[in-house]
């Protein structure tokens, strides 16, 4: 993973506005969450100005990580407040509904995957809504920290 320097960073507010995006993957933290207190070094964004990009490209079937933490996304209402806020574009997306596959660095940031059936619930609030999404885990830490927030750097 390459961690954004404050010039990458610069580079890439300089052209947020124009930018057309054909291939999005981005992890959807929760209401009111803040990534770098939950985790120092990893970049924030506004899920907001992602979804006005999603709504502005002009390619479809773009994904969206829901990547199910216990205690930080995983309740109910956290799962409704997401659906409405992609209803708008949920003919250009897929959810990709996951657990946290933990690795050392998530261990140390005492970041633990959601219950199974978390992850159910969430597909139901999503597939009631006719959001399209899919189910990813995986049972064991392969070290590939893929669509994870937390990787080894």
């Amino acid at each position: 993973m390459i961690k954004p320097t404050p010039e990458i960073m610069a580079a890439l507010e300089g052209i947020k506005d124009d930018a057309v995006i054909d291939k999005i993957q981005i992890t959807y933290a929760g209401v009111d969450k803040n990534m770098m207190e939950l985790a120092p070094g990893v970049g924030n964004y506004s899920f907001m100005r992602a979804l006005a990009a999603i709504e502005k490209s002009p390619f479809d079937n773009l994904r969206i990580n829901y990547l199910a933490m216990e205690g930080f996304n995983d309740t109910p209402d956290q799962f409704e407040h997401f659906a409405n806020q992609i209803e708008p574009v949920k003919d250009r997306l897929k959810v990709r509904v996951s657990c946290l596959n933990p690795t050392t660095p998530s261990v140390q940031h005492g970041l633990k995957p959601a219950a199974f059936e978390s992850l159910n619930e969430l597909q139901d609030v999503l597939n009631m809504r006719e959001i399209p999404n899919y189910l990813f885990y995986s049972k064991r830490d392969f070290n590939m920290n893929d669509g994870q927030l937390i990787s080894q750097i």
